[in-house]
């Protein structure tokens, strides 16, 4: 039984995840997977294509395999991470190859979110990737509150240094564009 999915979690409806691998047959098995579970999938079967992808797509998760022509899984990683568009896009990598200690240090240096060893249990790479979608949306959304009440102490800091009448009348209408949507404030007295 797949588990349900949480349509907040996402940018896409249904959710998109890319997946790349350059095994025919595992990237068929991994799009039949994630498709069963309600989610959109794109495929990439190389690192460069991986890379581009992910930029014009900007999909919910990257699904990526570390050995893959081109570009391997780590530089993809790399690109991902480096680029402002993709950076924070929770990838799950999803290998066979990489077995020593170092190598799931190495990805999880590069900022991958998980790493998941071939063969895998489809129900535990749901699992893992929502648990990494709905943790990267927890953080979205925390940074995003944060440069709210930033603003909202800047404006508090404002308004307790104009104790004058007339200075908080000129100063509202600006504060209030600060705030919220709009090109033009009034205030009125009633």
């Amino acid at each position: 039984m797949m588990m349900q999915l949480d349509a907040s979690l996402f940018t896409h409806h249904p959710p998109l995840v890319l997946v790349a691998e350059d095994e025919q047959i595992t990237s068929k098995m991994l799009e039949t997977i994630f498709q069963r579970a309600g989610f959109q999938v794109e495929c990439a079967f190389n690192g460069i294509k991986a890379l581009e992808m992910a930029q014009v797509l900007l999909p919910d998760l990257v699904v990526l395999d570390i050995m893959m022509p081109g570009m391997n899984g780590f530089e993809v990683l790399r690109g991902l991470r480096e680029n402002e568009s993709t950076k924070n896009i929770p990838t799950v990598i999803v290998t066979a190859a990489a077995r020593e200690p170092q190598d799931l240090e190495r990805g999880l240096n590069l900022g991958a979110d998980d790493f998941l060893y071939k063969p895998f249990q489809p129900h535990e790479l749901i699992a893992r990737a929502q648990a990494k979608m709905r943790q990267r949306k927890l953080e979205e959304d925390l940074e995003r509150r944060s440069r709210e009440l930033e603003v909202l102490l800047g404006v508090s800091h404002r308004l307790n240094h104009n104790i004058l009448l007339s200075e908080l009348l000129t100063l509202i209408p600006s504060l209030t564009l600060d705030l919220l949507p709009g090109s033009t404030a009034a205030l009125y007295i009633l």
